[in-house]
C-alpha cells in the first residue's frame, strides 16, 4: 500500500493506494470503511479516528476497530472523501468534532468464546450462513442480527465471537488484527 500526505489550505489529505506488494493494510482500511456512517445528521460518527496504533469507524450500530500502525497515517479524525478499489483519499478534519468514546461499547466482561473460522463449516451451507447460524445458537434470548454487518465483520481470516448470552449486550468479534461490536436487536 502508499500513503501519500498532501496538505491543501490548513488541511491534510491522506491518499492510500493499493500497491504491487502486500494489500493487507489497504484491505484493511477497506474493511475498517464498511462500519462509517453515511447519516449527515451525524457528523461526528462520518469520521474515522485514527490513533497511533488503531483505527475506528462506526455507524452507531456497529464499530470496527483496525490495527493501522503502519499505515503512515498520523493520529486524527478524518473524513473520507473517495473511497474506490484501488484508492482512498482521507481529510482530516477541522470542525472539532468530538468522536464517541468506544470504550462504552466495547463489553468489559467477555462471556463465552466462539470459534468462528470459515475452515470448519459444514459445507452444505454458506459461510455467511455459517456464522449467522452459529451466532444464533449463542443466544438465549431472541435477537435479531443484521446479516449484512455479520458478513462485513467476519468475511476475511479467522475470527472469535465473544458473547453474554443473557445480556442482551453487544457481540464482540476479535482476530489478530481487527476487532468489531455488533448490537444485536431483542425481539419483543
Amino acid at each position: 500500500m502508499n500513503h501519500k500526505p498532501t496538505k491543501e489550505g490548513n488541511m491534510e489529505t491522506t491518499v492510500l493506494e493499493k500497491g504491487k506488494g502486500t494489500n493487507e493494510m489497504f484491505d484493511t482500511w477497506k474493511w475498517l470503511l464498511k462500519a462509517k456512517s453515511t447519516d449527515e445528521t451525524r457528523p461526528a460518527i462520518n469520521l474515522i479516528q485514527v490513533s497511533e496504533k488503531r483505527a475506528v469507524a462506526t455507524d452507531g450500530y456497529r464499530l470496527h476497530i483496525a490495527n493501522v500502525k503502519d499505515s503512515g497515517v498520523k493520529p486524527g479524525l478524518y473524513r473520507v472523501l473517495a473511497s474506490t478499489a484501488k484508492q482512498i483519499v482521507l481529510q482530516e478534519d477541522t470542525e472539532g468534532h468530538l468522536y464517541p468514546d468506544i470504550k462504552q461499547v466495547i463489553p468489559r466482561h467477555m462471556g463465552r468464546c466462539i470459534d468462528l473460522s470459515y475452515e470448519k463449516y459444514d459445507k452444505k451451507l454458506s459461510a455467511p450462513a455459517f456464522i449467522a447460524a452459529k451466532v444464533i445458537r449463542a443466544l438465549d434470548e431472541p435477537y435479531a442480527i443484521n446479516l449484512g454487518f455479520l458478513e462485513d465483520c467476519t468475511k476475511d481470516g479467522a475470527w472469535k465471537m465473544y458473547v453474554n448470552p443473557k445480556s442482551g449486550g453487544p457481540l464482540y468479534f476479535r482476530n489478530c488484527t481487527r476487532s468489531a461490536v455488533i448490537m444485536p436487536l431483542r425481539i419483543a
